[in-house]
C-alpha cells in the first residue's frame, strides 16, 4: 500500500518535521545566539558539539538496549521531544553562563537519543518489503523539509522577534509534536487486532528437556557450541559489546574512540599542519590538542569550526575519518 493512504503514517510524518525544524536549532540558531547574545568563544562552541557527539557515542547503544521494548517507541519518542522543547525553555529562563548551554546541550543529546532510534524503528515497522522504499522516501522528505526550515524559520523570527521569541516559539512547536504522538499512539493503539492470539510455539517442541539440556540456561545465557566453524565465525564482536557489564562497555567504547582519533591525529600531524586552515597554536603542543579536537569533530560528524582541510592530503584523510564515523 502506499504510505500517502496511511493516515497515521502521514500524521506521523507531520510531526517528525515539526519536531526536526526544533531539533535542528541546535546546528543552526542556537550557536549564533550563544555567541551574540551569551559571548561564548567559537571553541566553546566546538566543544558543545563536541558534547553531543560524545553523550551520542556513550550512551546511545547502551540506554536503547536498556529501554527498547519496555514502554511503545512513540512514548520514547513523546519524551525525548519533551526534553528538547524544556531545554530551549532553559535558554530563556537561565542566567547567561557556559554551564547552563553545557546542560541545554546534553538535554537536547538526551531527547535526541530517545527521538531518532524510535522514529526510525516506528516506520519501519509499518512497512512492507515491497513499499519499504516509498516509506522511507517519504521519510527523507520530511528531514529534507525540515532541514530547509529550520534555518529559514529560526533566522527570519530571530531577525525581527528577537532570539527570546524564537525559543518561546520554538519550545511551543515541541509541545505541539509532543501533542501529536500522544495521540497518535492512542489511535495507533486502536489499530492493534484485539483478537489475535499470543503465538506460543517457539519451534523448539514440548519436550526440549528430553534431548540433552536446556537450550537457555537459567541466568539468560544460551547453552550452545558451536563447532566446525573458523575462530572469526565463532564469535560475535557486537554480541559481545552488548553483554558486556556497562562499565566495561563505556570504557571499551572510550578507549576506541580515544585510540581512533590519536590515531588520525598522528596522520594529520604527519601530512603536516600546514594543510588545516585555523591553527592558531604556535607551540607543538598547541598544535597537537587543535588537531585532536579537529579530529574528533570530523569523527563524530558534527562539522568544522574554526580549523578545516584545505590540502588535497588533508581533504582526503578527513573525508575518510568522516565517513569512518558515520558508519560507526
Amino acid at each position: 500500500a502506499s504510505p500517502y493512504k496511511d493516515k497515521i503514517y502521514v500524521a506521523f510524518i507531520v510531526l517528525v518535521t515539526l519536531f526536526a525544524t526544533c531539533f535542528l536549532q541546535l546546528f543552526g540558531m542556537q550557536p549564533v545566539y550563544l555567541k551574540s547574545a551569551w559571548g561564548v568563544s567559537e571553541q566553546q562552541i566546538g566543544i558543545l558539539m563536541a558534547e553531543n557527539g560524545l553523550i551520542i557515542a556513550f550512551v546511545e547503544m547502551i540506554l536503547v538496549y536498556k529501554i527498547e521494548g519496555k514502554k511503545p517507541g512513540l512514548f520514547y519518542i513523546a519524551n525525548g521531544i519533551f526534553l528538547i522543547g524544556f531545554a530551549y525553555v532553559l535558554l530563556n529562563i537561565l542566567p547567561h553562563f557556559f554551564i547552563v548551554a553545557v546542560i541545554t546541550t546534553a538535554f537536547i543529546t538526551m531527547g535526541e537519543i530517545l527521538c531518532l532510534p524510535f522514529m526510525n524503528s516506528y516506520w519501519i515497522s509499518r512497512t512492507q518489503p515491497g513499499n519499504r522504499g516509498s516509506y522511507a522516501a517519504l521519510y527523507t522528505i520530511a528531514w529534507s523539509s525540515a532541514q530547509i526550515l529550520a534555518p529559514s524559520l529560526g533566522s527570519q523570527v530571530a531577525q525581527y522577534f528577537e532570539f527570546t521569541t524564537l525559543w518561546w516559539f520554538v519550545s511551543g512547536m515541541g509541545g505541539l509534536s509532543v501533542g501529536g504522538f500522544i495521540i497518535l499512539s492512542k489511535s495507533d493503539a486502536k489499530n492493534i487486532n484485539p483478537f489475535s492470539k499470543t503465538n506460543t510455539n517457539t519451534g523448539f517442541g514440548t519436550n526440549v528437556g528430553d534431548y540433552g539440556g536446556r537450550f537457555i540456561n537459567k541466568d539468560g545465557t544460551f547453552n550452545l557450541r558451536k563447532e566446525g566453524l573458523p575462530f572469526w565465525k565463532t564469535t560475535s564482536l557486537y554480541y559481545n559489546l552488548l553483554n558486556l557489564p556497562a562499565w566495561k562497555f563505556v570504557v571499551y567504547l572510550l578507549l576506541a574512540y580515544l585510540s581512533i582519533n590519536i590515531v588520525f591525529t598522528m596522520v594529520y600531524m604527519l601530512i603536516g599542519v600546514n594543510q588545516l586552515q585555523g591553527i592558531l597554536a604556535k607551540e607543538y603542543w598547541g598544535k597537537i590538542r587543535e588537531v585532536f579536537y579537529f579530529s574528533a569533530e570530523t569523527f563524530t560528524t558534527v562539522g568544522y569550526g574554526r580549523v578545516n582541510p584545505i590540502g588535497d592530503a588533508a581533504n582526503i584523510v578527513s573525508s575518510f575519518e568522516s565517513m569512518s564515523g558515520f558508519l560507526s
